[in-house]
């Protein structure tokens, strides 16, 4: 048996594809016992990326339309922890499989549904390809930031990984909950309600605070990469210090601070000069190491797969594979320093067992997890205390997630943030970008830890938590007395989470930098540039991604201090994210052909999986292997069939360019072919199904005014009408009372006026009270005025969601 966190867990995988096979994989590489149902003819989904998601899993052939080997998977769901499934809405029922009477039999069953669509969506019978889901999301934005106009394509199957992640702390969730309450529950996350937090803070009207340093926006506009001498790029991140350092050694003529456009573009000039007399990992090196800078090397997949920080850290692990023999692939989706995520197989060389009869069952002894907490409805995390000193997007993502079940979190944030006193070469003005998506449900106080009477605080504040959480390198932690060991000390029980660029473990862990070096040293920026230079996605796709694997991580450690008392650390990284999203084309194996759609100009993976333009917009296609007949039912499209393959693409372009796109999707849906059209962020608020649901939602939050973006559920026993949303509050709001809970009230006046404490009033965030919140002409967004009219309405007319306000 294994000693992982979910060491003696039974899980039932009859996911197909990614989504929810790369649930199970996590589960299972946590130490869970993992039995996979597949149909007698072996999966269904023929790719090499079956190599990584078999892993850690016993696989058990069945024909699910034979009575008999549906009473065997009911049999093997009733006795199980967890089952997960991605079939489409009703599909299992109609086998005989219906989870709900299932359900009934084994009320203690956490049952994981992972559909395209929600079940009550009238698009639930489309199938769930990604190419759909981003195409209703808003997922093909041609440039990062952006929220309207054209799709550029994207290969990473964005809404199944973000939907395999949510799942993984959902289940979690209800594990934890179970050991209080003794109930399962049924869980659904479907790939389009994961799609939602991939577009993040981008549905946010008002923007919570729009970045504003004239100087990175000057430079950004010349440049972003580099041509090293090697042939790789290098990429140039913030903070804007470690360039200056850079600068101060090696261009000592040029001070960021002084710069003009005219000087810029000359240093500009002199600095790709210089670049190409290196190689990226040696200047990469150098910066980091020496300067302390967040430059980042722009490499392949394939070279990240090799790359001697990537297998160090676990980030990529080698297995063994009976079909493609020795592989690397990606590693573990968290880190545990204590109950550690391990490899105990790699996929089996033929099924463990085939038929109703086969001599298969379970190894895990089952559940033993065990909690006398009483949990008002059913909150996972109810009672549970977390210190966040995390900024920026992804380690305050984690602890959001955190209060979404009911963690009673408290975010404490530099006063060197507020407006009056940033300093332009630090990330000091990007403070608070997308504040209302990443910190709702926190109570929100400026503290300057530096300060020698905070850091006299600290003892009790760390003494009460469960969950100490920060994103500094060590060496900052160190000095903020944030340190692991010290926080050990100070409190052996607690979690200690930390949110990282890179992994620990490897040369680069203590690299500093955000999300565009995550994508661009694991072969993100690669793809994404083609046959041009590296460039960044436009989706955040890893900082929102890598907070929902780290709250799983730190459920996974919560589950584990139940039967040890003990805590310990967790580590999530951004890298190690990008990895897992890129996992289909991830598997590195002798032979395998790198040769997936990569640059601006790609449209899809092939003619009947791709997006086509319309005569007044875009829409995506997506057939399976009976496209091509499907097609020929399609009126004007009944010569296809007489296309070959090759050639099918640019025969369809101009006969769906003559159509429009509610025609193409109305004709090829009535086929049976998979279409939808492609939606802008910016008009997601047109979406019934995502305002319904609160997926996009307006809420009235304390000290900031009502406002529109992704909306934040509460995770326990409500009724979808009356589930409460959380509310972000306005920075700084909840510094006196924090104060005063640790007994220092009284010292109020000095903190105040030395600026080791800051209050709400700080103008950090966007609020009803800033010039333009309400004005068309002038309010902080992504777009154009004219585009933001019906959002506008919709925040002004709406009826907020129902609150839950921060403990």
């Amino acid at each position: 048996m294994t000693t992982g966190a979910l060491s003696g867990l039974r899980v039932l995988d009859l996911g197909h594809y990614l989504a929810g096979p790369m649930l199970a994989m996590f589960l299972g590489d946590n130490g869970a016992d993992v039995i996979h149902i597949d149909p007698p003819d072996g999966p269904r989904w023929d790719s090499p990326a079956n190599a990584a998601l078999y892993r850690n899993k016993r696989q058990l052939h069945l024909d699910l339309h034979d009575p008999a080997a549906v009473a065997r998977a009911a049999a093997l769901a009733e006795s199980a922890d967890v089952v997960v499934d991605n079939f489409r809405p009703g599909v299992l029922k109609r086998l005989g499989l219906d989870p709900a009477a299932i359900r009934e039999r084994a009320p203690q069953l956490v049952w994981c549904s992972l559909p395209g669509f929600p079940r009550d969506d009238p698009r639930a019978e489309l199938p769930g390809w990604d190419g759909l889901l981003a195409a209703a999301t808003g997922l093909y934005p041609a440039r990062h930031g952006e929220v309207d106009g054209d799709p550029v394509f994207s290969a990473l199957p964005m809404a199944s990984t973000f939907a395999a992640f949510m799942a993984s702390h959902r289940v979690a969730g209800a594990l934890l909950t179970r050991a209080s309450t003794g109930r399962g529950a049924w869980i659904e996350v479907s790939l389009y309600e994961a799609a939602f937090q991939a577009v993040g803070s981008y549905a946010e009207v008002p923007v919570s605070r729009k970045t504003d340093n004239p100087i990175y926006a000057r430079l950004h506009r010349m440049l972003q990469t580099a041509r090293a001498a090697d042939g790789t790029h290098l990429y140039f991140d913030t903070p804007l210090r470690g360039l200056q350092r850079f600068l101060d050694r090696f261009l000592p003529q040029y001070r960021l601070v002084d710069l003009d456009d005219s000087t810029c573009e000359q240093m500009v000039r002199d600095l790709v000069e210089l670049i190409g007399t290196r190689s990226g990992r040696d200047w990469e090196r150098i910066c980091q190491e020496e300067l302390q800078g967040a430059f980042g090397l722009c490499q392949s997949t394939r070279a990240w797969l090799a790359d001697d920080h990537a297998r160090a850290s676990r980030s990529v692990i080698e297995v063994a594979d009976p079909v493609l023999g020795a592989t690397v692939q990606p590693g573990f989706p968290v880190l545990l320093s204590e109950s550690r995520p391990q490899l105990c197989r790699g996929r089996s060389a033929r099924p463990d067992g085939a038929g109703p009869e086969a001599d298969i069952d379970w190894i895990g002894e089952g559940f033993s997890w065990s909690s006398d907490r009483r949990l008002r409805h059913d909150l996972a995390l109810d009672g549970v205390r977390v210190l966040d000193c995390a900024s920026l997007l992804a380690g305050p993502t984690s602890t959001r997630v955190l209060a979404q079940y009911g963690a009673d979190v408290l975010k404490v944030d530099s006063p060197a943030v507020t407006a009056s006193r940033a300093d332009p070469l630090t990330d000091d003005r990007s403070a608070f970008n997308g504040h209302r998506t990443v910190s709702s449900g926190k109570r929100m106080a400026f503290l300057d830890l530096k300060d020698e009477r905070i850091q006299g605080l600290l003892p009790d504040l760390i003494g009460a938590m469960d969950i100490v959480h920060h994103n500094f390198t060590p060496a900052a932690a160190e000095r903020l007395g944030l340190g692991a060991e010290r926080v050990r000390e100070l409190n052996p029980a607690a979690i200690y989470s930390t949110m990282s660029l890179h992994s620990h473990g490897g040369s680069r862990a203590d690299y500093r930098g955000h999300e565009p070096l995550a994508q661009m040293v694991t072969g993100m920026g690669v793809r994404a540039g083609g046959e041009g230079p590296p460039r960044m996605l436009g989706v955040v796709v890893n900082d929102h991604a890598a907070g929902h694997l780290n709250a799983f991580g730190i459920m996974l450690a919560l589950l584990d201090r139940l039967r040890t008392g003990a805590g310990q650390q967790v580590n999530a990284s951004l890298s190690r994210t990008a990895t897992l999203h890129q996992l289909p084309f991830a598997i590195g194996y002798d032979g395998r052909s790198w040769d997936e759609p990569s640059g601006p100009e790609a449209t899809g993976r092939h003619a009947l999986d791709r997006l086509y333009r319309a005569r007044d917009g875009w829409f995506y296609l997506a057939a399976g292997s009976d496209g091509r007949d499907l097609l020929a039912q399609v009126d004007g499209l009944e010569d296809s069939v007489a296309v070959p393959d090759g050639q099918l693409g640019a025969w369809l372009v101009p006969r769906f360019a003559a159509r429009s796109v509610a025609e193409a999707v109305a004709e090829l849906r009535a086929a049976g072919i998979g279409a939808h059209r492609y939606v802008p962020v910016i008009d997601l608020v047109e979406d019934p199904i995502a305002l319904r649901r609160g997926l996009l939602a307006v809420v009235d939050h304390p000290g900031i005014g009502r406002a529109f973006g992704i909306g934040h559920p509460v995770f326990g026993a409500f009724e979808d009408s009356a589930r409460p949303f959380l509310t972000a509050r306005r920075p700084g709001l909840d510094t006196v009372d924090v104060l005063e809970e640790l007994g220092a009230g009284r010292l109020l006046d000095d903190l105040i006026g030395s600026g080791a404490v800051a209050v709400g009033e700080n103008p950090v965030v966007n609020v009803t009270d800033t010039p333009g919140y309400w004005s068309s002409g002038s309010i902080e967004s992504y777009t154009t005025p004219a585009r933001l009219a019906r959002t506008i309405e919709v925040i002004r007319s709406g009826q907020p969601r129902r609150i839950r306000r921060a403990p």
